[in-house]
This record gives structure tokens, C-alpha cells and sequence, in this order.
């Protein structure tokens, strides 16, 4: 298994969707068998734990995440659920990446029209559909019967490494055991990149999260850079000389070498003027969308 791997939580039971909405921050009744949803799992304090890519299959609702942060989800769900009829579980379906690859050249795998969906799923197999400049797409299902689909259709999956450097370039974040409860939700752009919903009911951690929305004062954001090294990953530490400036959210090798990041900053620091110990500063990179005014 490649090291950063994807893992799924199964939550199924009469009560999953409603004991969700109580817990993750966007909104469980905008899911459907036909879309996703980005969401956080956050403390009272407004921290974000994990973030968790929902689906809903026909037995129940998935939440994909690095595998690494599976069991910590499950520890910190299961202290709410109280009487709520609900299990949760490690799932045993596999995760697969590809990167690269139309989704047309995917949706021809599948049973019927896909219209506007960007979930699908035909028998136990489904494939989740995600947008940014480089198309991305998991594949969801028993391992044996994934390979089974890739190799009747000719199709590769990817590294996690590149399913990574997809995710960069689309600006959206991952939370790793090193990083988990370091950031609140604006400060990982999660306003920007459709994770979170301002109109549902309450949800731990929404009170913090509202109000740093509403009070304008996101001091720190998410920025996308280039890094001449290698030896970098989640939590390392950002300077602006011997000043702390910030911390790295995710990274990904490049072809050429250099690496590619995601990085929580104060807006104080210019990208460029930030480095690792030792090294030469940032090349900032462009996102796909704009934080600027905040």
C-alpha cells in the first residue's frame, strides 16, 4: 500500500444521516447518491480533526480519508452517539486514484447516463468524481474487483503521491495525524472550497467557525508553493526569518524533483520572504480560486 493512502469510515444505521449533520460541518441533507460532500470533523473549539470526503452507497454513508486518520474518527465520533441508532466502522472496501483520466473515459465503465452526477455507483463498485484543473477520481469497492475494472478498460490507477499533487493544485486541504487539530476551518480555506455550510443546524465546533466568518478576522490562510527540496511534510514548520510564519497542510513530489505544498500562513508574511530551516524561500503558486480581501 503506498504510504498515504486512502481508507473509507462506514456509517450506517436509521439515525447516520441526522447523527452526522450533528457532527460534520456541511450539510448532510444536500447528499445524495449522485454527489459528494467535503466536510470537517471539528472540536468544541472549532479545530479541525479530519476531513472526510462523504459518499452515499446503497448500504450506507462513507466517509473517505487518509487511512492514517480512520481510527481517530471513529474514536472521536463514537463519544456522541449516545442513543442514536448508528454503527461505525473501519470499512473494508479499498480506495483506488486516478488521476489524469477523463471522467467520460470512467463514466463509460458504468451502467446507464451519468447526466450531472459525480458519483456513481453500478453493483459494489463507485466511482466519485472530483473538479480542479487535473481530473481526479476514486475508485470505491472490493480491491479484487477493482483491478478487474481497471484492466477491462485498459486504466491505471495512480500514486497517492500524484492523487496529492491533483489535490494541491485544486487548493483542497488534508488533514494527517501530524496536523490534526492544528487549524480552524477558514484558515484551510474549507469556505472557499465548498466545506462547509453556513445555513444548517449546529454542529460541534460551528460556534467558533461562524463567528471567525462573520468577524472578518482570518488572520491566517491556506496558500499554494513550490519548494526546492524534498525533505518536507505536514507540520513542518514555516519561518519569515526566525519568525514562525506557518505550517505546511500537505506535500507532493514532482517529476523535476522540487516539491509542491498547500500551507496554513499569517497573512502578515509574504510567501516569498517564508522557508524551512536551511532552505531558500517559497515560490508561490497560483490557486484556483481567490482568498484575497479577507
Amino acid at each position: 500500500m503506498d504510504t498515504g493512502a486512502w481508507g473509507a469510515l462506514r456509517v450506517g444505521g436509521a439515525d447516520a444521516r441526522a447523527f452526522l449533520q450533528g457532527q460534520l460541518s456541511n450539510d448532510l441533507l444536500s447528499l445524495t447518491r449522485d454527489n459528494s460532500l467535503l466536510a470537517a470533523l471539528n472540536t468544541p473549539q472549532g479545530r479541525v480533526v479530519a476531513l472526510l470526503r462523504l459518499v452515499e452507497r446503497a448500504d450506507a454513508i462513507y466517509g473517505l480519508l487518509p487511512a492514517s486518520m480512520v481510527a481517530t474518527v471513529i474514536e472521536r465520533l463514537r463519544k456522541y452517539v449516545l442513543r442514536s441508532k448508528v454503527t461505525l466502522e473501519a470499512s473494508t472496501l479499498e480506495v483506488l486514484p486516478l488521476v489524469g483520466i477523463a471522467h467520460s473515459e470512467v463514466h463509460a465503465l458504468f451502467e446507464g447516463s451519468p447526466g450531472a452526477a459525480t458519483h456513481q455507483q453500478a453493483r459494489d463498485v463507485s466511482a466519485l468524481h472530483l473538479p480542479g484543473p487535473t481530473t481526479r477520481t476514486l475508485l470505491i469497492g472490493e480491491m479484487r474487483e477493482l483491478r478487474a475494472l481497471l484492466e477491462r478498460a485498459g486504466l491505471q490507477d495512480a500514486s497517492w503521491n500524484d492523487w496529492r499533487l491533483a489535490q494541491i493544485e485544486a487548493g483542497e486541504p488534508q488533514i494527517y495525524p501530524a496536523t490534526s487539530e492544528h487549524f480552524v476551518a477558514q484558515m484551510l480555506n474549507l469556505d472557499l472550497v465548498e466545506g462547509l455550510s453556513f445555513s444548517k443546524g449546529c454542529y460541534t465546533g460551528q460556534e467558533i467557525i461562524v463567528r471567525t466568518q462573520h468577524l472578518g478576522r482570518i488572520k491566517r490562510r491556506m496558500v499554494r508553493a513550490r519548494h526546492s527540496g524534498s525533505a518536507v511534510a505536514p507540520g513542518d514548520k514555516l519561518f519569515d526569518g526566525e519568525v514562525s510564519a506557518g505550517e505546511v497542510v500537505d506535500v507532493a513530489q514532482r517529476a523535476d524533483g522540487t516539491t509542491e505544498l498547500l500551507a496554513v500562513m499569517s497573512l502578515t508574511h509574504a510567501p516569498g520572504a517564508v522557508h524551512f530551516a536551511g532552505f531558500g524561500p517559497l515560490t508561490e503558486l497560483a490557486l484556483p480560486y481567490s482568498w484575497s480581501g479577507t
